[in-house]
């Protein structure tokens, strides 16, 4: 699950970031000419422009898993709810996600969606996602999600949550400034809301 917001995490990714070093190649990142940090900690690395494709289409595809993100474990807490988020970047610029979640009423399963992701400029970075579907746990089951829309037995519900998924997806939350990017750590600024959110490569 995701990690609980604390004022005490975001000033420790706030810092990573304020500190880090850029550069154009991690394997070469601190040189003798980068210097340290604060306290004499070496300060991490993170790639130049990292909006642009070229640069994050080396270490994007894969599999990430969302381990920060305040305003969706508050908006969860309030519900009494917990989510737990990944999703996969592949090599032709399009991506799945899968949200596990569990509410009380509601019950367990996945929200899903897939769409696409590029580039707006060099550190921002954008998804359009264009289908939603989701898999509620019945009884017991508790099995992996519906890997896409296609995989979605037909049925109305099946429509009416596509089609309020396609409604949702608009340009406030589809555009996302880079503020850290490596090889399995990524930091976007998720404006809409004022927070940032942190997922880590598996």
């Amino acid at each position: 699950t995701l990690n609980q917001g604390s004022k005490e995490r975001t000033q420790l990714l706030n810092k990573m970031i304020s500190e880090k070093v850029t550069t154009k190649d991690l394997n070469n990142a601190l040189t003798s000419g980068s210097g340290s940090g604060e306290d004499g900690i070496i300060p991490t690395a993170s790639l130049e422009n990292p909006g642009l494709e070229s640069t994050f289409s080396s270490v994007a595809p894969g599999t990430w898993k969302v381990i920060y993100a305040p305003h969706i474990t508050t908006i969860a807490g309030i519900a009494g709810g917990k989510f737990d988020v990944q999703y996969t970047c592949f090599n032709d610029g399009t991506m799945t996600s899968h949200a596990r979640y569990n509410f009380p009423v509601i019950g367990e399963g996945y929200l899903s969606v897939s769409g696409t992701y590029g580039s707006v400029d060099n550190i921002v970075s954008r998804v359009d996602f264009d289908t939603a579907w989701v898999k509620p746990f019945v009884g017991k089951s508790s099995d992996g999600p519906y890997e896409s829309l296609e995989d979605v037995p037909a049925s109305p519900v099946k429509d009416i949550i596509n089609s309020i998924g396609k409604a949702m997806f608009i340009d406030a939350v589809a555009i996302f400034p880079v503020s850290f990017l490596d090889d399995d750590t990524i930091v976007f600024d998720f404006e809409l809301l004022g927070t940032r959110i942190c997922a880590k490569k598996l």
